[in-house]
């Protein structure tokens, strides 16, 4: 655990993130970054995610945009199969 804490601190200049959670620090280990804004670069691209094939959600360090498919391109993609 002092191994963690020293590469976080490391990571980001002498300071613990605002924000850190003990998730993140899970999480950050599973994927061996303790930059904080690099870190949360890597969540958000694992974060994008589709809801019914209606709607895609994307996930950023400062925003979420929901964008919504035109009923045109939901026939497409039906009919081609994907």
């Amino acid at each position: 655990m002092k191994e963690l804490y020293i590469k976080i601190l490391e990571a980001n200049n002498d300071k613990l993130p605002y924000n850190l959670t003990l998730s993140d620090v899970s999480k950050m280990k599973e994927l061996d970054i303790y930059e904080w804004y690099a870190y949360n670069k890597a969540i958000s691209k694992e974060s994008s995610f589709h809801i019914k094939d209606k709607f895609e959600v994307y996930i950023n360090e400062d925003s979420i945009k929901i964008r919504k498919d035109h009923e045109s391109n939901l026939r497409r993609k039906n009919e081609s199969g994907y």
